[in-house]
């Protein structure tokens, strides 16, 4: 285990390191009414949760943040036996009534946007709240970018190119222009592009636009 700190803002953590678990416990500050809540954080595979502004809202207060991925009831009951508040990321852990059930602790479930993954009638059952934002009126800019830079990936063959690139030979062909072409859009994905301006019609449904630029 190895020893650093890091300095968030206004806020200095010290983080102990023990693959692939991150303990933090804030050195500066406790909550204004002496209360340390123990939070844990589960699947936050790349470690950015740190990194965000919100991040410090949590300071005074005992921060466990895990970056692997477990799916064992047992495993997971033992990780948080002691948790007053648990952050989930999306779907990517199952929250049934077995492991509430030997969650004596727990006494709030925050995440973001739909919670297919979590029993919410255990949750009801054992005074657990759950609180999960919807985020409406909120477009998910990074899901956008991303379906922007694979519909340019596709169309330019960038992956190929890099592929042929690697291997020694030069461009393997042109791909295909964006311009003029038509983008169909379903459900609530956000049309949202740098550089390449967009226009459209009715969201939520299929809808007909222009892509201008190349």
């Amino acid at each position: 285990m190895t020893r650093t700190s890091q300095d968030l803002g206004d806020v200095r953590w010290t983080i102990l390191k023990a693959h692939p678990v991150y303990t933090l416990v804030n050195n500066k500050t406790t909550p204004q009414d002496g209360t340390t809540m123990k939070i844990s954080i589960l699947d936050d595979y790349h470690d950015t949760l740190r990194t965000l502004p919100c991040f410090r809202k949590l300071a005074g207060h005992d921060v466990t943040v895990w970056n692997d991925s477990v799916q064992d009831l047992n495993t997971l009951a033992e990780r948080l036996r002691e948790t007053d508040i648990l952050v989930l990321i999306r779907e990517r852990t199952k929250i049934g009534a077995p492991l509430l059930e030997r969650l004596d602790k727990l006494r709030l479930i925050s995440q973001r946007s739909v919670y297919p993954h979590i029993d919410i009638d255990a949750c009801t059952r054992r005074g657990v709240i759950v609180s999960s934002s919807q985020h409406p009126g909120t477009p998910s800019y990074a899901a956008a970018e991303l379906t922007w830079g694979l519909i340019l990936a596709a169309a330019r063959q960038i992956p190929q190119q890099m592929a042929a690139l690697q291997g020694g030979r030069w461009q393997i062909g042109p791909g295909h222009t964006l311009r003029d072409k038509t983008l169909g859009i379903f459900d609530q994905i956000t049309a949202y592009c740098v550089g390449a301006p967009i226009n459209v019609v009715n969201p939520g449904v299929l809808a007909r636009s222009t892509v201008t630029g190349t």
